[in-house]
């Protein structure tokens, strides 16, 4: 589902971005993440499909006068799956960039989180941090919190073409898109820029030894968060 089909959905039920945003358990940003071509989780994409199969009709009524009444609320949230009210997904948060300010000792032994991350969609995620930069802006925003997961054995097999964070000898930390040389001696890292930072990273591919990873790391999900008050 692309951009142009969620603004095309919220505007058929006549809903806000806010009203949309609590109807499906997001934030208005992230319905705006949504809207400007940010990745949406299968789980949204099927509730926002349920909810455009849904006959409009059911969405409005006519008060006293003969206008229109947006009743959205009370029907759409039908929609929506009960959820627990206590969530299972426990995610260390350490409020750090991935890319510098701690040491990888620190970060997989004893180094405690700043809190806990229990949004459901973190789940199977090892740890989450801070992810500064414009490498990968078209995917994931600037300033995001950034879910990770360990992966092991990855010398041997994992899904190319992805977005990964790697860890170097030399304690160097990046996320790109990664995938492998055909004689697996070698990963390529590719940058995902937005369009205004395109010529920033245009062609820009860096090749890193296997050998000289140390840890590889799923990404699994991301969360943007906007401070309104000081």
């Amino acid at each position: 589902m692309n951009a142009e089909k969620i603004k095309q959905i919220r505007k058929e039920l006549q809903l806000t971005q806010a009203q949309l945003a609590q109807l499906i358990g997001v934030s208005r940003n992230t319905i705006i993440n949504y809207e400007n071509g940010g990745v949406i989780p299968e789980s949204k994409v099927v509730l926002l499909k349920t909810m455009n199969k849904t006959n409009k009709a059911q969405y409005s009524t006519f008060d006293q006068d003969n206008e229109p009444q947006n009743i959205v609320a009370e029907n759409a949230i039908s929609l929506i799956p009960a959820m627990k009210a206590k969530s299972e997904v426990h995610v260390p948060y350490h409020n750090v960039d991935f890319a510098g300010g701690w040491s990888s000792e620190q970060m997989f032994s004893d180094r405690q989180p700043d809190f806990y991350i229990n949004n459901p969609e973190f789940d199977r995620c090892d740890f989450a941090c801070n992810l500064v930069g414009k490498s990968i802006s078209k995917v994931i925003p600037d300033g995001s919190i950034v879910g990770f997961r360990i992966v092991d054995d990855w010398q041997i097999y994992f899904p190319q073409n992805e977005l990964y964070g790697i860890i170097t000898k030399n304690d160097f930390r990046t996320v790109k898109l990664i995938s492998k040389t055909r004689d697996g001696s070698t990963l390529i890292l590719k940058p995902l820029p937005s369009a205004e930072f395109s010529d920033r990273y245009k062609d820009q591919e860096e090749p890193v030894p296997v050998q000289f990873v140390t840890r590889f790391l799923q990404v699994i999900a991301y969360a943007c968060f906007e401070r309104l008050a000081m």
